[in-house]
């Protein structure tokens, strides 16, 4: 999930590392959202093809940081 605002952005990050996007959903944010984050969220499913599991989890340790849920 990441802010509606933001998705362009955080899917270039994912494509960046690997990460094929499979599908996306957005919808209103049922809190309001965060400070800064918007009114919208973005559920992302994301998929990968050749990426060993250690892969993975290293691509999403340094994508982690970046979003602001981490």
């Amino acid at each position: 999930m990441v802010p509606a605002k933001d998705l362009d952005k955080d899917i270039a990050e994912l494509t960046k590392k690997g990460f094929s996007i499979d599908s996306t959903f957005t919808y209103k944010d049922p809190l309001g959202g965060q400070k800064g984050t918007g009114p919208e969220q973005t559920s992302v499913v994301w998929t990968t093809s050749g990426m060993a599991l250690d892969q993975v989890i290293s691509a999403l340790k340094e994508i982690t940081p970046t979003l602001p849920y981490s």
